[in-house]
């Protein structure tokens, strides 16, 4: 129960609120066609509106489209009303239909269809409480139209139909004598302006007509009809009116005027030749005034060809003119007849040459605009359809056209076929002499000889259509030396890339050198730094293999110094930028490749050489450091620590001793190459000992190998023992202790008076049964006071 209660209120509440009352009319609208129709509520009453409110009644969409929805309120002008496709309760019409009668008070005129299934009629607002008096109709929009100007179309037709009397009386009671045909036409054109207009309605009225409505009695498609069929016959009537006072206007003023006469034949023929159209009294009438002026056309045409002073065609209406004698009943003179013929002849003749002038341009245009090189046969093509024109080509003889062969055109023409036919000679002879050289430079271009066929062209330039076909030869020719040059980089054939790029950078066999020189000078410097770079890689990868191959040789060292690896692959002798950029190039390739062999390699065979020597120095050592110092002879690095290695595996460079009680281990090596017996050792030593001494004192012990030492005890070990080539023997104030098993085989050398901060280079020569390196440690220390 309080549900329902509930719903009721909502539903009251809602009503309440509602912004537009429906009205519901008794009996319902209905969109079918049936003249006016009164719109109630009930029982005959009307709707009563209220001030103030708001209201909205539906009315159906008719079944076709192109209808007219017609409402007409006596009392409209005291509410606010207009007609929408769509509609809400609250905010009112959505999408107006536009009323076209506006603005008209009592009527409403709305265009409806069928996209829609309902249209709504809305009151907005009403100025005062009101009993609604409303009629509609639902009509066809073409019928609504017609039936509303149906009237002012007769009155149109009316008020612009032509005078039809005067056209029938032509040539019996009424005569042209005094007539304004300016007048006449003018008043006539606006007649059928207006017309015409009406005719434009009617086609528009045309096409909303319904599909069936031609089987129909409809009275006012019926009305419709009579009334177009009286449009289109007085319209028609107007044009040939026009037409007939078009061509006595002219025949009439051609008396006067003989250019005017003779530009209606061709109106005039066709009024003459419309039996069916034009009747006889107009036609007859037509001939007596055109017949008496065709004496005079003869003379007057003459007259024209003689005054023509272009090649022009003649455009004198000769064969109209013939007509025009046979439809007035009259014969064509003799001097006609032979004016007729000169002018058939001659447009003839002009057209001919016209034709051959055309086709001889389109032989040149191909010839010109051809953008590929042409084949063997290609100028045998051209020369036959020259021939072929040429036999075409009228004949300029000077009686072609006997009587009329001295008038100016005439002359003109026959200038014209002239200059033409000797055009075709030029033309043959050129490509005859084109078609000899073709062959010739196609067969260079099989051989790629681009250089031939530039030499052909250019003692041939007088055929520069021959030479515009090869336009592109300059580039072909470029490319094809850049390939060559190429091609012999890639296979590394530096010699003949070289040649190639000189004789590109010389080369000035172009059809157009100015032209390519910017393209082939880029080509040519492309390629040059190619030919640098490439022999700079390959010369310097060369250099790098070949160190990286023999950084472990211990043998024969000066002779890879002078290997071909460390010299480039190929010196250039030629550079675009003359003699001064072939140096710096040349010295820039040298400075890298000398680089290798005077740092890279020594130092990187040094470290190798030296970390083997010092590792195992009974393998091969002798060969080793004599290695080392080979290599050091070629190093012009500044990398003490290899130059210093160099120095300890040289025995001809002092080992330096600059502290002393510290033991320092040198090597002894052989200076002779007895390998297989004695040979003399060197053993050079830099003593460099500070001291505040100016004259400082040192012992100096020597441990030697029990190998050297070993007889010492019975025989002098060494050869000799000099402290800067002062020899040192073991008498006097010096003492050269011998090295035994009891004193570990080490020999004291004391005194050994030094300089101060200058070279003291103790020398120790001795002799030695073996080929190989031998360890030597060596102290100096001050002079130890020994008792006896």
């Amino acid at each position: 129960m309080k549900s329902k209660i509930l719903l009721l209120f909502v539903a009251f509440i809602w009503m309440g609120c509602a912004a537009y009352k429906h009205l519901e009319p008794e009996p319902p609208i209905s969109s079918v066609e049936d003249g006016f129709i009164q719109i109630y509520k009930d029982d005959d009453k009307p709707f009563e509106l209220k001030k103030d409110k708001k209201y909205y009644m539906q009315f159906p969409a008719p079944a076709t489209d192109n209808m007219y929805l017609v409402l007409e309120i006596p009392n409209k002008q005291l509410i606010q009303s207009a007609l929408y496709k769509s509609f809400d309760e609250k905010e009112g019409g959505l999408i107006p239909v536009t009323n076209e009668n506006e603005p008209e008070e009592l009527m409403s005129v709305y265009g409806v269809d069928n996209s829609v299934p309902v249209f709504y009629w809305i009151v907005d607002s009403v100025i005062t409480d009101l009993k609604m008096q409303m009629e509609y109709r639902y009509v066809p929009q073409w019928r609504y139209q017609f039936e509303n100007k149906h009237a002012q179309f007769e009155q149109i037709l009316q008020d612009n139909k032509a005078d039809h009397d005067m056209y029938e009386n032509i040539g019996g009671s009424f005569t042209f004598d005094g007539f304004d045909f300016t007048a006449a036409i003018n008043d006539l054109d606006s007649k059928t302006a207006q017309l015409k207009a009406m005719q434009t309605e009617f086609e528009a009225l045309q096409q909303l007509f319904p599909v069936d409505i031609k089987n129909t009695s409809d009275k006012a498609y019926q009305d419709y009809v009579d009334l177009n069929d009286q449009l289109e016959n007085e319209l028609q009537f107007q044009q040939d009116f026009r037409m007939v006072l078009t061509v006595f206007q002219q025949a009439i003023e051609g008396r006067q005027n003989r250019a005017t006469f003779a530009g209606g034949i061709d109106d005039y023929n066709a009024l003459l030749e419309q039996e069916a159209r034009f009747p006889s009294n107009i036609r007859n009438e037509a001939k007596s005034v055109i017949a008496p002026q065709l004496d005079d056309l003869t003379d007057y045409f003459d007259n024209q060809l003689r005054n023509k002073q272009d090649t022009q065609s003649i455009e004198l209406n000769v064969d109209g003119a013939s007509r025009l004698h046979d439809n007035v009943g009259r014969s064509v003179s003799r001097e006609f007849r032979g004016l007729s013929g000169f002018v058939k002849d001659y447009n003839k003749t002009l057209n001919q040459y016209n034709s051959s002038a055309q086709d001889v341009q389109q032989v040149e245009q191909r010839v010109n605009q051809s953008q590929k090189m042409p084949s063997d046969f290609y100028f045998s093509d051209m020369l036959t359809q020259l021939s072929k024109i040429n036999y075409r080509l009228p004949n300029s003889a000077k009686a072609a056209f006997g009587d009329y062969s001295d008038y100016r055109c005439a002359r003109l023409l026959f200038d014209k076929i002239s200059s033409l036919r000797r055009k075709i000679n030029n033309l043959q002879q050129g490509y005859r002499q084109a078609d000899k050289l073709v062959p010739q430079i196609n067969a260079l271009k099989g051989r790629k000889d681009y250089s031939g066929m530039l030499r052909i062209l250019k003692n041939n330039r007088h055929l520069d259509f021959l030479v515009d076909m090869y336009g592109d030869m300059d580039k072909q020719s470029l490319n094809t030396q850049k390939q060559g040059i190429q091609s012999a980089l890639a296979n590394s054939n530096w010699r003949l890339a070289e040649d190639r790029l000189r004789s590109l950078h010389q080369d000035d066999n172009f059809l157009n050198p100015q032209a390519i020189l910017p393209e082939k000078n880029r080509i040519v410097k492309d390629l040059e730094n190619q030919l640098w770079q490439q022999i700079e890689q390959t010369s310097v990868k060369r250099a790098k293999k070949f160190a990286e191959e023999n950084i472990s040789t211990v043998q024969n060292v000066p002779a890879l110094y002078e290997n071909a690896a460390f010299m480039p692959v190929h010196e250039p002798t030629y550079t675009t930028g003359g003699q001064s950029t072939l140096r710096q190039r040349t010295q820039k390739l040298y400075d890298q490749l000398n680089y290798i062999k005077e740092v890279e390699f020594p130092t990187t065979a040094i470290k190798g050489l030296y970390s083997t020597f010092t590792r195992n120095p009974d393998d091969q050592g002798v060969l080793t450091a004599r290695a080392i110092v080979a290599h050091g002879e070629q190093y012009r690095g500044n990398d003490q620590t290899i130059r210093n290695r160099i120095a300890e595996c040289d025995p001809m460079t002092p080992k330096w001793i600059t502290k002393a009680r510290d033991y320092r281990r040198v090597f002894a090596l052989p200076i002779t190459d007895n390998a297989g017996g004695d040979n003399t050792y060197l053993l050079k030593l830099n003593l460099q000992i500070p001291s505040d001494a100016k004259f400082p004192v040192f012992d100096v012990n020597v441990k030697l190998p029990k190998s050297v030492a070993g007889k010492a005890a019975s025989e002098q070990w060494y050869e000799k023992i000099a402290i800067n080539d002062d020899i040192i023997k073991n008498e006097g104030r010096f003492t050269i202790t011998s090295p035994t098993a009891q004193n570990g085989y080490e020999c004291q050398i004391t005194p050994v008076r030094l300089v101060k901060n200058e070279n003291n280079v103790l020398e120790i020569r001795f002799s030695h049964d073996a080929f190989e390196v031998l360890e030597i440690s060596v102290m100096a220390q001050k002079p130890i006071i020994k008792k006896h």
